[in-house]
């Protein structure tokens, strides 16, 4: 992504290896998110590990927001994350931000440590567990969809994922409890084995067969067995 193209904001600091790029009103927030965003962490499945350089980008509303993704991404998003040029974004008018930067960060660490690509719906539900933002809210989300008969399939839920905001909202929550399964069925209950072999390199497949002992198309199975019988 070419963040160039953007309107420049008033100000741009550096807070260790973070670049802060904000408007003056928001620079004291931008640099207390990039002293959160700096210290380590200890993430899901992969332990302790600090995001290391990043730039980090406060968007005042939605418009700047669209303008600052170039509006190739729902407006309606709190954040995101563009992970090979490091750049995370986060839109202030929309929750809390160090909340949304928890989430961000946790796409930035992820992709950190694996190899090859994963799935939009393991690297939302990855991002949703390790935020830990999967709660109450998530399961009124789940038993809603449960009780309309909504529950997608894996390559349906991508799609769910870049839908509207209401939709989007239940899709997350869907990615979560998809996440959650594969660290409820991988070795000793963890999903560390996964992330491993994602680590090694191994396609995401073969890694969910060989630390779940399923093929993603039984994982899938199982999953809505698994949905429906808890939140129905």
């Amino acid at each position: 992504m070419q963040v160039t193209t953007a309107p420049a904001p008033e100000r741009r600091i550096d807070v260790g290896d973070i670049t802060v790029l904000a408007d003056r009103r928001n620079l004291s927030l931008g640099t207390a998110l990039a002293e959160a965003a700096s210290a380590p962490h200890d993430w899901l499945g992969l332990g302790r590990m600090d995001a290391g350089p990043l730039v980090l980008i406060l968007a005042r509303d939605r418009a700047e927001f669209t303008r600052w993704s170039r509006g190739r991404l729902p407006s309606w998003g709190a954040g995101v994350t563009f992970p090979g040029s490091r750049v995370v974004i986060i839109r202030l008018d929309a929750g809390d931000p160090y909340q949304t930067l928890r989430h961000e960060l946790a796409h930035v660490v992820l992709h950190q440590a694996v190899q090859g690509r994963v799935p939009l719906w393991f690297d939302e539900g990855y991002a949703v567990l390790a935020a830990q933002e999967y709660g109450r809210f998530a399961a009124l989300r789940l038993n809603l969809a449960v009780a309309a008969g909504r529950v997608p399939d894996l390559r349906a839920l991508d799609g769910a994922l870049r839908g509207s905001d209401d939709d989007a909202e239940t899709a997350y929550a869907l990615a979560g409890s998809a996440v959650a399964e594969l660290e409820r069925r991988g070795r000793n209950g963890q999903l560390a084995p996964l992330l491993k072999e994602l680590e090694r390199g191994v396609p995401f497949d073969d890694a969910v067969a060989s630390s779940t002992g399923f093929t993603l198309d039984r994982f899938e199975d199982a999953w809505q067995r698994s949905l429906r019988k808890h939140y129905n």
